[in-house]
């Protein structure tokens, strides 16, 4: 009589993990996520098993004893791992399990969490597959090899922790710094090794950030007034993140900035980099920022995010929310009924107005674009008895636009074959220079945070302000230059008029006359 044999599925689950972002290099794609998941999944195949899960650490983590950050992937993984055997087990008792990893250091490299997890295993009937090789929890000599590899893992963890603390020990000792940079600041590397040497301040970011923090200091701009507009747009085009008050705040508050080293929270002294501030600017700034009585509330609420929110006037008859609301709240799109609607700018005294938000934008930047590049209105502006430096200022814009035009067309040339490498170095040699130092003079003939509108808009008014307001400056500043220079009111529609944009009802006018 012959028997009859039932084939048993052998079930896997894939665990995916990378300790830093540099092993996500495209140079080694079998060491990023995607690439142990490939791998993975084709051992799997090839031993005609079916992945049952697969779990991916979505961010890079350590799994040695040093980190105190939690791994959400691996907790779920044993969520997954209890849940699906049992139910699987239920209906087919025969069904085998693996837990394959590209390495069992993947896995956890702390010597507790491997018995933890082995004792699971165990527990399951799960077997491991390291590298491609079998391992089963129920064998002594099995259990012993992963003893032995995951006490040689936590060694070369106790290994690196060693090193790390050993450099930074001798660091502290020379007084060099170590820890994160400041943004203000630069590297300086040894030119053959590249090892870092010393930090060295980046001239302009470090500028407009010591004029935020004395602002501050003399009580002439609060964490978001005028004078710190500049640092924070420093700030973005260095680092390439967003800026608000908070990130802003706990920069302008490190000791670093004061020229003084610490260690594990402890002053150890004067550190070999050049100060920002003084010590007693230091303290200072820190009993400012940090004092209980503070009011902490930004100026005008939580930081703009759109250009005209709280800046139009209902044009509503007799609007109770004059007073109470001086202008519109920003409402995001929404979905109804299924249609997708657009983001609308809505007058929260009377709520009888709201108008879509982009065509209103659209004919604001258009406004102050015109206004801040009209000919008429910069002489206006830079009248003798309105402002002293107007008239210097203009010149200094007109001059710097000149000199961007012509390096751009260089650059196009450069770009069409007929200007040669040589030659585009030589005239960036001649011309750069010329453009940063006009960028300087302009930079520092800022307004302070106490000026007028007409102040503001003399300042930032130019031949170039409208590839200024497209490329470079902030959102903060382009909504107080929109105060400044423009009446907005939004007028309710005709009754029986169409429900659709009508720019009729957007009324814009200069504040300056022409």
């Amino acid at each position: 009589m012959r028997k009859t044999t039932v084939d048993v599925i052998v079930y896997w689950f894939l665990y995916c993990r990378v300790s830093e972002e540099k092993r996500e290099d495209k140079h080694d794609p079998g060491e990023s996520t995607p690439g142990q998941e490939r791998h993975l999944r084709d051992l799997a195949e090839s031993r005609g098993g079916t992945v049952l899960a697969v779990i991916r650490e979505v961010k890079p983590i350590s799994a040695s004893e040093y980190t105190i950050k939690e791994r959400p992937g691996y907790k779920r993984l044993l969520d997954v791992m209890e849940s699906e055997t049992r139910r699987i087990r239920a209906e087919q008792p025969n069904a085998k399990f693996v837990l394959a990893a590209r390495e069992d250091t993947r896995i956890s490299r702390r010597p507790v969490e491997r018995e933890e997890l082995m004792e699971l295993c165990r527990r399951l009937g799960v077997k491991f597959n390291w590298a491609g090789a079998e391992y089963d929890p129920e064998n002594p000599d099995h259990r012993l090899t992963f003893r032995i590899t995951g006490a040689t893992a936590a060694h070369t963890s106790d290994m690196t922790a060693y090193k790390v603390k050993s450099k930074v020990a001798q660091r502290v000792k020379d007084h060099r710094p170590h820890g994160k940079m400041p943004s203000i600041y630069r590297r300086h590397c040894d030119e053959r090794t590249g090892k870092n040497l010393y930090w060295e301040l980046d001239p302009i970011p470090a500028k407009a950030t010591k004029e935020a923090i004395e602002a501050i200091l003399d009580g002439r701009s609060g964490i978001e007034g005028h004078s710190v507009m500049a640092a924070w747009e420093h700030y973005r085009k260095k680092t390439g993140h967003d800026i608000n008050r908070t990130v802003f705040r706990r920069m302008i508050l490190k000791p670093a900035l004061a020229g003084i080293l610490m260690h594990k929270g402890e002053v150890i002294g004067k550190g070999n980099w050049p100060a920002l501030i003084t010590e007693d600017q230091h303290e200072r700034l820190v009993a400012i920022l940090t004092a209980e009585d503070r009011d902490v509330r930004p100026v005008r609420g939580t930081a703009p995010v759109y250009l005209l929110s709280n800046i139009p006037k209902c044009g509503v008859p007799d609007c109770p929310g004059a007073e109470i609301y001086p202008g519109w709240r920003y409402i995001p799109g929404w979905r109804e009924n299924g249609i997708e609607r657009p983001r609308v700018y809505r007058c929260l005294g009377c709520n009888k107005l709201q108008v879509i938000a982009k065509p209103v934008e659209m004919l604001a930047e258009k406004a102050i674009k015109k206004l801040l590049t009209h000919p008429r209105i910069l002489d206006e502006l830079n009248r003798s008895d309105v402002d002293d430096s107007g008239s210097a200022i203009l010149e200094i814009r007109r001059e710097l636009a000149t000199l961007t035009a012509r390096m751009d067309g260089f650059y196009l040339q450069a770009a069409r074959g007929a200007l040669s490498d040589r030659g585009l170095t030589k005239l960036e040699a001649e011309l750069l220079p010329e453009i940063s130092e006009l960028k300087d003079r302009l930079a520092a003939m800022a307004p302070p945070a106490s000026a007028t509108g007409r102040q503001l808009l003399a300042h930032y008014a130019g031949p170039d302000a409208a590839k200024l307001w497209d490329k470079e400056w902030p959102i903060e500043l382009k909504r107080a230059l929109v105060r400044a220079g423009l009446d907005i009111t939004i007028l309710p529609a005709a009754p029986g008029a169409p429900r659709r944009f009508n720019p009729d009802r957007i009324d814009i006018r200069w504040r300056v006359p022409a």
